[in-house]
């Protein structure tokens, strides 16, 4: 017992070195965000990150296809930020919410799924694509849900990462009528969002 533990920690450990981190933290007041962008909402709570975007979108181009010998043996690791402020390993694989046809019309939108390293029981979505970036939508083992989207549109700099319950809800905004999904989801109506119903997928037919 004691050796397996002390293995796990030692891959775990090797894992994370291995890892590729493309998020450097940064501070709101040292956020330069190029004229253009625009911040749709702002959390309660989050951690921003500057990003590197060509670099992240190229590692993940290595993703095994899911449901392969080689998803089991050798996805993708890839570094993202957590709600709490930590960084955490991600084992991933491409995992396609299109259809073939759409997809050959998009080949700049992929999409992934995977697990940590750490705890298999977190859960990752995350997609990148030329119009909005990278973003990634994580569930925990306690039904918990975080988010890593821009911090701004029209840049791809600059990210944050939040939880959940720390989404801004107000009456009067258009922005609480629904939540941040992952391209290729439904939307998920307001009384949904803290309660069991989760995005469902679609067939993305407003890409054709």
């Amino acid at each position: 017992m004691y050796l397996s533990l002390v293995a796990l920690f030692c891959t775990t450990g090797l894992i994370a070195q291995n890892s590729p981190n493309f998020w450097t933290p940064v501070a709101l007041e040292r956020v330069q965000l190029p004229e253009g962008a625009e911040r749709a909402f702002e959390p309660t709570a989050y951690h921003a990150y500057q990003l590197s975007y060509d670099n992240l979108v190229l590692a993940l181009s290595t993703a095994p296809m899911e449901f392969t010998a080689a998803a089991k043996s050798s996805p993708v690791r890839i570094t993202l930020p957590r709600a709490d402020g930590s960084l955490e390993t991600f084992a991933l694989c491409n995992s396609p919410v299109m259809s073939e046809v759409t997809a050959a019309r998009h080949p700049d939108i992929q999409t992934f799924a995977g697990f940590s390293m750490t705890d298999p029981s977190v859960k990752v979505k995350c997609s990148y694509s030329p119009y909005v970036g990278f973003k990634a939508m994580i569930r925990r083992g306690d039904k918990g849900v975080e988010y890593i989207e821009k911090l701004a549109k029209n840049q791809n700099a600059y990210y944050m990462v939040y939880d959940r319950m720390d989404y801004p809800i107000h009456e009067t905004s258009n922005l609480s009528r629904e939540v941040r999904v992952m391209p290729g989801y439904e939307r998920v109506a307001p009384d949904e969002r803290y309660g069991r119903k989760c995005p469902r997928p679609t067939a993305a037919q407003n890409l054709t």
